[in-house]
C-alpha cells in the first residue's frame, strides 16, 4: 500500500514534503490581515506588452515599466521583486522605476511580515527586510532556509552536522540544528523527528516535545498544525479514510465518506494552490473516491456534500469551487457568491473585488459580477516567490565530506572492518535487506541543491567486509558551481596528505604522500552534474597501493582493458556483447586487432577511460561514448565479464 507522507526513508523525502508544505501555506501564513488581500497587482494590458503596475482603483503606478519576459511577485508591504534571465532585484511601489538596491540575487522568497529570504551563487543566505537592508546573514554551512511563517518561523538544516533547527523572525536560532528533520510552524507548533521511519512529535518554538506518535499508526496528509488538530490516515486503512487528531494525539473524528488521493491526481489550478485536508478557519475541503469535493467544520459535520469537481478554502468562509469546467464562489452554507461563469479564478482579492478569467481576458470584478476596472488585461503576474531558498557554499562543502580522510581511514573506518560497522559510521538507520552481490546504498542528507548518498561496496553478503566507498554528490539545477567544488575537493584531498597521481577532464587519482601501510587510494570524478569520490580499501599494504594506478582491483587483472596496441579501422556495433554470449561463430575470421576492439567495446559502452591513446581516438567517434569512470569492473554484468574472458583467451 502506498504511503501518503511520513517520516521519510531518506532527507530528501523530508525536503520534498516540506517544500509542498512551505508552498500550501504561503497563502495562509503570507499576511497577518489576510492571505487573500492585495493592494497592487502587476498586469499586461496587450500581448507582447511590457508589464504595468495598477492599484485596487485601476490607476496606473508603473506604465509598460518591466520586460515581457519577466516575472513579477505578488507585492507585499508595499515592495515585490522582479524577476528576469540575469536574477531578482527588489523593488518599491512607492519608486517603481529604478531597484531598491544593486543587489541581484539568485533566489528570494516572497515578503513575509517584512522580511524575506535571499542568496547569491556560492554564498551564505541571508536575510534582508522591505529596504533591501541585510539583517541577518547565516553561516555558510547552513544550505536550506524555508519561507518564514505567520509567526516568522523558517526551518532550516545546517550540513556542519547534518541536523535541522528553526530560525526566528530576526534570522537567529530558536532551536539549534539537532534534530533530523522540522517541519513548518504554525499556531506555535512544529512536526520534528529524530528517527527515521520511527516516531514524530510535535515541538515547540523552543524545541520542547509536546507529544509523540507512532508512524506505524498515523501516515499524515500534512505535517502542519492548523486550528490545532492535524489530518491523517492509518496506514492499513484500505479505504484511506482521513481522521483529525490534536496536539495531544487524541482522535477527534473521521469523515467516512473521504478518500485520500496524492495531491498531483487532483491540482487546482486557480492561481494558487491550497491542498484539501487542512483545516482552515473552522473548516476543511475533502474529496471522495469520484473525486468529487465538499467541505466539513472542525466538528467533523459535514457543511458542503463533495458535489463540485475542485474546491478550496477562500477568504471569509467562502471557497473556490468549479463545476465541470466553469469556476465560482460559494460560502460555508453553499449559497453562490460569484456566478459560475469564469474560465479561472485568481486565489487573490485586489481592493475588496475578485480576479477572474473570461474569453481569454482578465477581468476585476464585485460579487454581483460588475467590473469594478474598466480595462482588461491579457495578462497578470502575482508570483509567490521562493517556496524555500537553498545554497552550497562548495568549499565548506568539500571541507565537510574529507573532514575525517586519512591517508588510512575515512570516517575512521579502515579496510576490511564489518559493513554494520559502517552502517553506524555513516549515520544510516535503515539499510535495505542485502541481496547477493548488490551494494547497500544510503541517502545521508540534502544541503539544499545538492544530496548527498553513500556507497558501501563490499564482496558478498557473507563477507560483508568494506571493499570501497562512494560518496555520490547529486547537484540539482540549482547548484550551479559544480566544476568549483570538484576544485575544492581536489585540494581538501591533497590537504589531507594525498597527492595527484593522474588527471584528465573527467577524473582525478590521489594516493597518500608517503609510503603509508595499509593505505588507501581516492579517486574523483565528475558525472555530468554529479561529482563522486571513492575511497577503496581493497589494497591494504604500500606497495599494491601503489599499484592501483595500473589495476584498481586484483579481482579485475583478467578483463582489464589493454595498454597501447595497434586498433583496427573497424566500425561494427558490437553492443550485442552485453546482452548474450559471445560464440565460436561471432570471432571467426578476426583479427587480433579486431577481437581487441570487441572486447574493449564492453568497457568504453560503461564510459572507461582508456589509457591507450589509440583506443580513446578510436571510442571518440562514437557519440554514445562518454569517458567517465576508471573503473568499471563493478558495471559489467555476468554475459559482459564471460565475453571479456572469451574474447581475451582467442586474442
Amino acid at each position: 500500500m502506498k504511503k501518503v507522507f511520513t517520516t521519510p526513508k531518506v532527507i530528501g523525502k523530508f525536503m520534498c514534503g516540506l517544500m509542498m508544505i512551505c508552498m500550501t501555506m504561503s497563502f495562509i501564513s503570507c499576511n497577518k490581515k489576510s492571505p487573500f488581500d492585495i493592494e497592487y497587482l502587476a498586469v499586461k494590458f496587450e500581448s507582447g506588452q511590457n508589464w504595468s503596475i495598477i492599484d485596487a482603483d485601476g490607476k496606473i503606478i508603473a506604465s509598460e515599466e518591466y520586460s515581457p519576459d519577466c516575472e513579477i511577485s505578488v507585492i507585499t508591504d508595499g515592495v515585490y521583486w522582479v524577476k528576469d534571465k540575469n536574477g531578482f532585484q527588489l523593488y518599491s511601489i512607492d519608486n517603481p522605476k529604478k531597484p531598491l538596491t544593486e543587489d541581484v540575487y539568485d533566489n528570494a522568497t516572497t515578503f513575509v511580515e517584512g522580511r524575506s529570504y535571499v542568496v547569491k551563487k556560492g554564498e551564505p543566505i541571508k536575510l534582508i527586510n522591505t529596504e533591501g537592508e541585510v539583517i541577518k546573514e547565516l553561516p555558510a554551512t547552513v544550505t536550506f532556509a524555508c519561507r518564514p511563517s505567520d509567526n516568522g518561523y523558517s526551518p532550516y538544516f545546517d550540513m556542519s552536522n547534518m541536523k535541522s533547527g528553526l530560525l526566528n523572525k530576526d534570522g537567529d536560532a530558536a532551536i539549534e540544528p539537532s534534530f533530523l528533520y522540522i517541519q513548518s510552524e504554525n499556531e506555535g507548533y512544529c512536526f520534528a523527528a529524530n528517527e527515521y521511519d520511527k516516531e514524530v512529535f510535535f515541538i515547540d518554538t523552543k524545541g520542547n516535545k509536546k507529544n509523540s506518535l507512532s508512524t506505524e499508526k498515523y501516515n499524515f496528509i500534512y505535517p502542519y498544525v492548523s486550528n490545532g488538530m492535524i489530518a491523517t490516515i492509518s496506514p492499513t486503512d484500505e479505504d484511506r479514510k482521513v481522521s483529525y487528531i490534536n496536539v495531544d494525539g487524541e482522535k477527534l473524528f473521521t469523515i467516512n465518506n473521504s478518500r485520500y488521493y496524492d495531491q498531483e491526481r487532483f491540482p487546482i489550478n486557480t492561481g494558487m494552490k491550497i491542498y484539501p485536508y487542512i483545516m482552515w478557519n473552522g473548516y476543511a475541503v475533502f474529496n471522495n473516491s469520484d473525486y468529487k469535493y465538499g467541505v466539513v467544520d472542525s466538528e467533523g459535520e459535514l457543511v458542503i456534500r463533495p458535489k463540485y469537481t475542485a474546491l478550496m478554502s477562500f477568504k471569509d468562509n467562502t471557497f473556490i469551487a468549479r463545476k465541470t469546467d466553469k469556476w465560482g464562489i460559494v460560502d460555508n452554507e453553499d449559497n453562490t457568491v460569484l456566478d459560475f461563469d469564469y474560465d479561472k479564478i485568481v486565489g487573490l482579492v485586489l481592493g475588496g473585488n475578485y480576479i477572474v478569467k473570461q474569453d481569454e481576458a482578465y477581468l476585476v470584478v464585485n460579487k454581483s459580477g460588475k467590473k469594478e476596472i474598466s480595462d482588461e488585461f491579457e495578462d497578470i503576474s502575482c508570483e509567490f516567490f521562493g517556496i524555500s531558498i537553498t545554497t552550497v557554499v562548495s568549499s565548506q562543502l568539500a571541507n565537510i565530506i574529507t573532514k575525517d580522510l586519512t591517508p588510512t581511514s575515512y570516517r575512521t573506518l579502515k579496510g576490511n572492518e564489518p559493513l554494520s560497522k559502517a552502517k553506524s559510521v555513516f549515520l544510516s538507520p535503515t539499510v535495505t535487506e542485502l541481496e547477493e552481490g548488490a551494494t547497500v546504498s544510503e541517502f545521508n542528507f540534502i544541503t539544499g541543491p545538492t544530496r548527498i548518498a553513500t556507497l558501501l561496496q563490499y564482496a558478498n553478503p557473507t563477507n560483508d567486509q568494506i571493499k570501497q566507498i562512494t560518496v555520490r554528490v547529486l547537484c540539482g539545477p540549482d547548484f550551479n558551481d559544480v566544476d568549483g567544488f570538484y576544485n575544492n575537493l581536489m585540494e581538501c584531498i591533497k590537504a589531507k596528505g594525498f597527492s595527484l597521481q593522474t588527471e584528465d577532464d573527467y577524473t582525478a587519482y590521489f594516493l597518500p604522500e608517503n609510503n603509508t601501510q595499509n593505505a588507501i587510494s581516492v579517486s574523483l570524478k565528475k558525472d555530468y552534474n554529479n561529482i563522486i569520490m571513492t575511497v577503496d580499501y581493497e589494497n591494504n599494504s604500500s606497495e599494491t597501493a601503489a599499484a592501483t594506478k595500473k589495476n584498481t582491483s586484483t579481482e579485475e587483472t583478467e578483463i582489464q582493458p589493454d595498454e597501447p596496441q595497434t586498433t583496427s579501422s573497424s566500425t561494427s556495433d558490437y553492443s550485442w556483447l552485453s546482452k548474450r554470449a559471445a560464440t565460436s561463430a561471432d570471432i571467426a575470421g578476426k583479427s587480433s586487432a579486431e577481437l581487441r576492439i570487441m572486447r574493449n567495446y564492453i568497457f568504453a559502452r560503461h564510459g572507461y577511460i582508456f589509457k591507450s591513446n589509440d583506443l580513446k581516438t578510436y571510442f571518440s567517434q562514437f557519440s554514445w561514448y562518454k569517458p567517465t569512470n576508471i573503473n568499471v569492473t563493478s558495471l559489467l554484468n555476468p554475459i559482459e565479464k564471460k565475453n571479456v574472458a572469451f574474447i581475451k583467451s582467442h586474442e
